[in-house]
């Protein structure tokens, strides 16, 4: 046989007819390859599918099929890119983060890996990490416009987090609201600064908005530590004490080491066992005592305006009681201050206005105009107040914060026929009456009923 018809018969042999072993792993390849193939075109078409659902906005759906295409090809760094935008879509950023990287991965010049990648750090509210990702992108191509736009956005939303950082060690809450509302224009999933900015909110008395940032945290983190001890702190300053002692304490039994929840917890407490303290006092008849107590107990926390103004109205009880009338005038005035709803307050101020100018009526019958207007507001006040509460309507309305304005309070007595009391030499208070309609009122006695002293 001829040296060409002998490699054409080996050609024969590799190529055609073979032996049992090798005819067997030729067949053994053809299943492996084909299927392979198969898995590829499969793993497009459910790509395709999940293209179809995710421009229809259907990214649950686009996110089942983009999985299913990556357990047939796996190594297709699209369909994790693919998969990480969706999940981007539906807010699942930490999924879509994890498969950003695991593009990058695969791929390391996959640069809509990095981009996904970045906006997920900086939706998330970690901001180094995105402008990192971003540098990378320059890094390989250092005209990238996207790139470049990005890291600009980037950039600044860092300078106002350390803008807002400052504001905060300077307890400046205005600006700490400021700098974070436009770093949540970036970063809209970041806890962290929610909870900052219901912090902020709550140390400046806006306990509502605080609240709608609060619930916002935890209705994706029902036992965010940092949330509960904000909303702790709302219920602490708007006087729901017991409410806010099982915050903090649900707070520390989560998180021991949570020193803001602590300290307010320990603040808290002592605050309201100062304030039980002045009120034993008080009703021990230790006047002094009381009110050196709440004086003190008005030192231990400035910010809590509820309790504080219940503290000076309280004081203002105390000084009525060591005949220190101008004492509990101040005080009233401080609580209506700090409580500007502090209905008790007002009517105890006009009581101890009444009182004091019952006192010195004699000396005005010769005052001038300057001083009758003066004293013509104070009575328009305790007209107005006594008012309120004499009427179960006009109080209700008020409760309801309702306007009492527009003529309503003083229909019950014209001021005049008062100041004509003190101005016009009848000297005191003569005959006339306080109240509503019925003659239901107080001559120069006082109230009906006498003074009534109550806590706040």
């Amino acid at each position: 046989m001829s040296q060409e018809n002998m490699a054409d018969v080996e050609m024969n042999t590799s190529d055609g007819e073979t032996s049992p072993e090798k005819q067997e792993t030729d067949e053994q390849m053809d299943v492996t390859e084909e299927p392979e193939l198969d898995n590829f075109a499969k793993a497009d078409a459910k790509k395709q599918e999940g293209n179809r659902e995710y421009i229809q906005k259907n990214y649950e759906a686009a996110v089942k099929l983009y999985t299913e295409a990556i357990e047939l090809a796996p190594t297709v760094v699209t369909y994790y890119g693919n998969r990480s935008a969706a999940y981007m879509m539906i807010g699942n950023y930490d999924k879509a983060l994890e498969d950003a990287q695991t593009a990058i991965k695969t791929d390391e010049n996959f640069m809509k890996g990095y981009f996904r990648a970045a906006k997920c750090h900086l939706v998330m509210g970690s901001i180094g990490n995105a402008i990192n990702y971003l540098q990378k992108v320059l890094e390989k191509d250092p005209k990238n416009k996207d790139a470049q736009d990005d890291l600009r956005t980037a950039t600044r939303a860092q300078d106002y987090e350390s803008s807002a950082f400052k504001a905060h060690d300077e307890e400046d809450y205005r600006k700490v609201i400021y700098y974070l509302n436009h770093i949540l224009e970036s970063c809209p999933a970041c806890a962290l600064y929610k909870v900052m900015r219901a912090e902020a909110y709550c140390l400046m008395g806006k306990y509502s908005d605080a609240l709608r940032d609060v619930q916002n945290i935890l209705i994706d983190d029902s036992l965010n530590s940092d949330a509960l001890y904000v909303k702790g702190l709302c219920l602490y300053y708007q006087d729901y004490v017991d409410k806010a002692f099982q915050h903090f304490s649900q707070v520390l039994r989560r998180d021991p080491d949570h020193k803001k929840a602590r300290l307010a917890l320990k603040k808290a407490k002592h605050l309201q066992s100062k304030k039980n303290e002045g009120n034993e006092a008080f009703t021990r008849g230790k006047y002094q005592l009381a009110y050196d107590t709440y004086t003190e107990a008005l030192t231990i926390d400035p910010r809590n305006k509820s309790t504080n103004a219940k503290l000076c109205y309280n004081r203002a009880l105390v000084c009525s009681k060591l005949n220190q009338t101008e004492k509990a005038i101040e005080d009233c005035s401080q609580a209506v201050e700090l409580d500007s709803t502090y209905l008790k307050a007002y009517i105890k101020r006009a009581r101890c206005d009444i009182f004091h100018a019952y006192a010195i009526s004699d000396r005005h019958s010769g005052a001038t105009e300057e001083v009758k207007k003066s004293e013509e507001l104070l009575f328009k006040e305790v007209n107005e107040a006594y008012s309120v509460l004499s009427d179960p309507k006009k109080k209700a309305r008020y409760d309801s914060g309702q306007d009492l304005e527009d003529g309503m309070m003083m229909s019950d007595i014209d001021p005049r026929d008062i100041f004509q009391a003190f101005f016009g030499g009848h000297g005191g208070f003569g005959g006339f009456n306080f109240g509503g309609p019925g003659g239901g009122g107080f001559s120069s006695g006082g109230f009906p009923g006498g003074v009534q002293f109550t806590f706040g």
